[in-house]
């Protein structure tokens, strides 16, 4: 019971940032591009020209995943 509990527990954690990461990109394509992962740090960015079809299906994707890790 105790380890049931406990897999739930690191599963809605695991499931949370990519909630945050999926909301961001999938509604903010253009501040995600920019800014990810934040705190004066571009990732995204210097990998080539906005494409805000790809970003929005990263952020959708990671909205699934977060989706399904929960359930």
């Amino acid at each position: 019971m105790a380890h049931e509990r406990t897999l739930r527990i690191l599963l809605v954690i695991m499931g949370v940032p990519s909630i945050l990461v999926g909301v961001w990109a999938g509604f903010f394509p253009r501040g995600f591009y920019d800014d990810f992962p934040g705190v004066g740090r571009t990732w995204v960015a210097p990998d080539g020209p906005f494409n805000e079809h790809l970003v929005r299906d990263v952020g959708v994707l990671n909205l699934s995943l977060a989706a399904v890790t929960i359930a």
